[in-house]
């Protein structure tokens, strides 16, 4: 069917082009307002914790591990409304930023619309890695660290290893 030179499909079209637009730019918009710090704003941290575990419960049920792990591990500050989440390299924190339900699933369990989230990266919180000894002389280095047993039962014996 023809409605003046435009069919119902195109006029559809239009108008769904057009919702798409209005949803965009609502959270640009949202993006734009969203941050800025509050000081009448208080939020309450037991709350907080729980539904931010309750939220990386559900990413485990949906195997969003990364995700998941990537809240888990890092390390979280408050000033108002505004969460600082540090995380340990640039990868969990691009999982974070593209998470799109985290930030709204907050601000609706914590009744705290104007809730936001800076996720920022401090390499002080990569564990550090434990060197693995290969050499003989090194692995009875690395005993006597977690055991200074090792080094009085060599005193007792009397014996001395030799490396060749």
């Amino acid at each position: 069917m023809k409605l003046g030179g435009n069919s119902f499909e195109a006029i559809q079209n239009q108008l769904k082009e057009k919702a798409e637009l209005k949803k965009q730019l609502s959270k640009q918009q949202e993006v734009e307002i969203s941050k800025e710090i509050r000081p009448e704003i208080q939020l309450d941290l037991s709350a907080f914790e729980k539904h931010l575990a309750d939220y990386v419960e559900k990413l485990k049920s949906q195997n969003k591990m990364n995700l998941a792990s990537a809240i888990l591990n890092g390390k979280s500050t408050f000033t108002h409304n505004k969460w600082e989440l540090a995380v340990e390299n640039h990868i969990f924190k691009g999982y974070i930023e593209h998470e799109q339900d985290l930030l709204p699933y907050l601000r609706d369990k914590l009744d705290q619309s104007s809730l936001f989230i800076e996720v920022i990266v401090d390499e002080s919180l990569v564990p550090e890695k434990e060197e693995i000894p290969y050499t003989e002389e090194g692995k009875l280095e690395a005993m006597n660290k977690k055991n200074p047993l090792v080094q009085k039962l060599q005193k007792i014996f009397k014996t001395r290893i030799i490396y060749e």
